[in-house]
């Protein structure tokens, strides 16, 4: 997950939890998220821009993916 303040979660490399690593986004952004299940990689990328962030992941045998945004800033919609 990514989060609006550029903090990435991560279940899967501690080294990627709770930390800043993205980038920033706000009303009106489009986020994209592309997933490599292939590679194991998700690119949370700004339709507007060259902004992006790879974040690696390890599927859990039957369990859902679910890559997911986090609103952090009062106002914040989806």
């Amino acid at each position: 997950m990514m989060g609006s303040n550029a903090a990435s979660w991560s279940h899967s490399e501690k080294y990627n939890n709770a930390v800043l690593k993205g980038f920033t986004f706000y009303l009106n952004d489009t986020i994209n998220v592309e997933i490599n299940m292939k590679d194991k990689k998700m690119l949370f990328q700004k339709k507007e821009g060259t902004e992006n962030y790879k974040l690696n992941f390890k599927p859990i045998p039957n369990d859902e993916l679910s890559p997911c945004v986090l609103l952090n800033h009062p106002g914040d919609t989806v």
